[in-house]
């Protein structure tokens, strides 16, 4: 990731990329994302792209890393104490967290 300069503050980060479903395949948000300098992983919808020209390309590794990481979250979801977030603390909600994850995989 890159800074952009701003005159106080922390410096604000950019992404390498963005990763979505196929909900977000339009045209204006790739032209959003490709003016700022970030990659699209967002694959084609198969019902929209049969004019001429070419279809859109998507970086298959980093929409599968994005399925992955939905998944995680929908696990932690499960979790009602994160949900909810009852520990106010970031260090106990990070701790609450990590057991989530201790948990789920001696559950495996």
């Amino acid at each position: 990731m890159g800074s952009i300069p701003r005159p106080r503050g922390r410096p604000r980060k950019r992404p390498e990329a963005v990763a979505g479903d196929r909900a977000y395949d339009a045209d204006w948000i790739r032209r959003w994302l490709t003016g700022r300098g970030i990659e699209s992983a967002i694959p084609a919808r198969k019902d929209l792209r049969e004019g001429p020209g070419r279809p859109p390309t998507c970086d298959e590794q980093r929409y599968h890393d994005r399925n992955t990481v939905e998944r995680c979250v929908g696990h932690l979801k499960e979790r009602r104490r994160l949900v909810v977030r009852y520990e106010k603390k970031a260090s106990h909600y990070k701790a609450m967290i990590l057991w989530a994850f201790v948990e789920e995989y001696l559950n495996r």
